[in-house]
């Protein structure tokens, strides 16, 4: 059976079999043995829980932000792996000190050159920050499309301004955001004061069942398309790039809105080599780092009836590589969730329960967050899910 309740950045699914999602105790005997323990606990990175990791950025210090989905709250990973919780006291829309903050299923997170930290609160449907110990509101409300689905589209200032479902965040040097805005099929650019304008994309808006799709369109911004896009980074010149889930491409976004196709064929695949020639399979999370590499995410491929998380690269070059890879049918972590990449060169990435930096040789040990103990049985591993409206889900 399968029960989906994803409008704040939430699904829940229940097995046949009996591996329900949630807290990883075992005290129902319902869990998968071997998935890690999740939880709100503060503390040294080994001893840290979390419930969901939904994204993960890095500050010029090498400071991680996470959005911890299920606990709503934003959790702070120090260098030397502490963990603390950053802002969000428990689900809810409150504005005031970070600590007593409430929010709904953080769903994607950046954090600009000063420290401030910006996220999307999924539930909320709001562009929200944290400067200075302090959370508040710059743009979005709740809102619906004519047919009921959560969601809208208006440029304007503040509350005047709506958006679908943002998964990607970024902000560049002079504190403007950019997010990718999924079911309107475009870029959206909110200013430092909170007034937000269309920066990239065209063609119809989620008004229907009928016209959910975006397009392929390269060109300049008023006149490009995208469809279902996820995943945002920007580069220290100020080009944003964007993973272009459904046309399994990546794309790139000059400063003055220019779009062109970095890497993809369009075809849904994991073949590496140049970018024109690579195939991808729905890219969700994106990274750059100071070198001009390009790191996306893809949560989940289907390779001969298995389903596998990826990490591919993308070199500065144009050359795409795969640089690691786990097989979700036995792996009790699921798939991958975010990617940052850090001023120290590093590039860290997030499952639903850990945080780890990617190595020369893939996966690096947990910075943050629990391995499992054991390998998982396909029998009650956790499936791939797909539902018309929402991307892969990386279980």
């Amino acid at each position: 059976m399968l029960n989906f309740a994803r409008w704040g950045g939430l699904l829940t699914v229940f097995m046949a079999v009996g591996c329900a999602v949630g807290p990883s105790t075992l005290e129902s005997g319902l869990q998968d043995p071997c998935r890690p323990p999740t939880g709100l606990v503060d503390g040294p990175g080994p001893e840290a829980r979390f419930w969901f990791i939904n994204a993960v950025a890095a500050d010029a210090n090498g400071n991680l932000f996470l959005a911890d989905n299920l606990n709503h709250r934003l959790r702070k990973v120090a260098v030397a792996g502490d963990v603390t919780t950053f802002a969000g006291s428990s689900h809810g829309f409150t504005d005031g000190p970070a600590l007593t903050a409430k929010m709904a299923s953080p769903n994607a997170v950046a954090v600009d050159g000063l420290g401030t930290v910006y996220f999307w609160d999924s539930g909320n449907h709001r562009i929200r920050k944290v400067s200075s110990g302090h959370v508040s509101s710059i743009a979005g409300k709740f809102s619906t499309y004519p047919d009921g689905v959560i969601g809208g589209y208006a440029d304007g200032k503040g509350e005047d301004a709506l958006f679908s479902i943002v998964y990607g965040m970024a902000v560049n040097s002079v504190g403007e955001i950019f997010v990718t805005d999924y079911l309107n099929h475009r870029i959206r650019k909110i200013s430092p004061d909170g007034d937000v304008t269309t920066f990239a994309g065209s063609g119809p808006i989620r008004v229907g069942p009928d016209e959910k799709w975006g397009g392929y369109v390269d060109g300049p911004g008023s006149i490009a398309r995208f469809n279902q896009p996820q995943g945002i980074a920007i580069d220290t010149s100020g080009n944003l790039y964007v993973a272009d889930s459904g046309n399994n491409r990546i794309r790139k976004v000059s400063p003055a809105g220019e779009v062109t196709t970095l890497a993809g064929t369009g075809e849904f695949g994991g073949a590496d080599g140049e970018g024109a020639q690579a195939q991808l399979s729905n890219p969700w999370a994106i990274t750059v780092d100071g070198d001009g590499n390009v790191y996306v995410l893809e949560p989940n491929a289907i390779v001969e009836r298995r389903h596998e998380s990826r990490i591919r690269k993308i070199s500065s070059t144009g050359l795409v590589s795969t640089v690691t890879k786990r097989i979700q049918d036995t792996d009790p972590r699921g798939g991958y969730t975010g990617l940052a990449a850090s001023a120290n060169g590093k590039v860290y990435v997030s499952d639903l329960y850990s945080v780890f930096e990617l190595t020369d040789n893939g996966e690096g040990p947990p910075i943050a967050g629990m391995q499992p103990t054991c390998v998982s049985s396909p029998s009650i591993s956790m499936p791939t899910v797909r539902s018309p409206w929402w991307p892969w889900w990386p279980w």
